[in-house]
């Protein structure tokens, strides 16, 4: 019942293959699981760029909306004050042209 050495030799040599064979395809496989995870992962990543840019972007052009809709009103506003200002002007000048002719005698 004794095995020789050379079949000691041969039955460890065809384990180590084998082993070498399943460890191939765990790593086979291994790799191909990282594959799949990591386009997974790229697929979430450019999901939350979207979703992203999305919420962001809206709130980017309302801002926007808002900024033009502030800087028409300060125009019409600047509009406004400069009328008023002449306005006050004209009154001025009337009011000062009314005080010298009260004063000044006319000629």
């Amino acid at each position: 019942m004794e095995r020789s050495v050379e079949e000691i030799v041969k039955t460890l040599v065809e384990r180590e293959k084998r082993f070498k064979e399943q460890l191939r395809k765990l790593e086979e496989e291994m790799e191909s699981e990282y594959k799949i995870e990591l386009e997974k992962l790229k697929v979430l990543e450019e999901q939350r760029k979207k979703t992203i840019n999305m919420r962001y972007g809206e709130v980017i052009e309302n801002a926007k909306m808002e900024i033009k809709r502030l800087e028409a009103k300060i125009e019409r506003e600047r509009v406004e004050m400069k009328e008023r200002m002449e306005k006050i002007r004209n009154q001025i000048d009337e009011l000062v042209t009314e005080i010298l002719n009260t004063l000044l005698p006319e000629e």
